[in-house]
């Protein structure tokens, strides 16, 4: 559904399938792709995906990479915190043993408490406006999640584009 979605959204303005990337599409020198997380997905936070601005060609994408977050205005940088923290809103916590079983997986680890804090974090709204130097990806929960991220970034994606174009 989300490549489907998007699909239409992005041969509407002029894009074609990208034979570069499972989920990606390109216009000229623009690759633009999704980067699925690579951890997959986690039954208590659900998974994110990152989208991706490249310069590049038919032959070689090895040019610059922009994350989606650079080229947003600080109104739209607000609307994807708001949107990421209603997706935090669907998550309920993990239960206790969940937690525990992480405390000895990690337990040899000098960073452990440090890595059960970042997991826990997840769960928490973002409280702090983003800012363009902050790599945050779309996390998602459901398929609603994903229809909502492709109703954020549809309508933007002509100035997007030509953002990441111009750059």
């Amino acid at each position: 559904m989300f490549r489907q979605r998007l699909g239409h959204g992005f041969k509407a303005e002029g894009f074609t399938r990208s034979r570069a990337t499972t989920l990606g599409w390109q216009r000229g020198p623009l690759l633009v792709w999704f980067q699925c997380n690579p951890g997959g997905w986690d039954p208590h936070v659900g998974s994110h995906v990152w989208v991706n601005f490249q310069i590049g060609g038919e032959k070689s994408w090895d040019g610059p990479v922009r994350r989606l977050h650079e080229l947003l205005t600080d109104d739209d940088l607000e609307l994807l915190r708001s949107a990421q923290n209603r997706v935090i809103a669907k998550l309920s916590l993990p239960p206790r043993s969940h937690v525990d079983a992480m405390r000895r997986v990690f337990a040899h680890s000098a960073d452990a408490d440090l890595i059960i804090e970042s997991y826990l974090a997840q769960f928490r709204p973002d409280e702090t406006p983003y800012v363009r130097h902050q790599d945050r990806p779309l996390r998602y929960w459901d398929a609603d999640d994903l229809e909502a991220w492709s109703d954020f970034l549809l309508p933007r994606l002509p100035r997007l584009a030509a953002e990441a174009i111009r750059e």
